[in-house]
């Protein structure tokens, strides 16, 4: 019989009732505040710019405060940036992952003694 049984989580938080942040919405974030842009940001995740703002907007509008904002051109070009808001919301699900995270490790440990 053997083998291993894992348990497995992924975190989603919701304000009053519509997703606001889940794990492809936390990919997209991240690319976003790498690179500035979420042209570059939806490339490098392999969707399409529309797709990106369409998950950006479906965020903004569960949020009580936008998550993800343009910034005007300039001799740089435009580009997107994470609000203040947006910057806590992504500290704050990093701090609830890592919890989840060791909850689950220690469930899996325990499962396979």
């Amino acid at each position: 019989m053997g083998g291993k049984t894992e348990v497995e989580f992924h975190v989603f938080i919701n304000h009053d009732g519509r997703q606001l942040l889940g794990p492809r919405n936390i990919i997209l974030l991240r690319e976003i505040v790498r690179s500035g842009s979420v042209r570059t940001a939806a490339m490098i995740l392999h969707m399409s710019y529309q797709h990106a703002w369409t998950i950006i907007d479906e965020m903004n509008q569960a949020a009580p405060h936008p998550v993800v904002v343009k910034q005007r051109g300039g001799i740089g070009g435009g580009g997107a940036v994470l609000t203040e808001y947006g910057q806590r919301i992504l500290k704050e699900f990093h701090i609830i992952e890592a919890e989840v995270t060791r909850f689950q490790k220690r469930l899996n440990t325990e499962l396979n003694l």
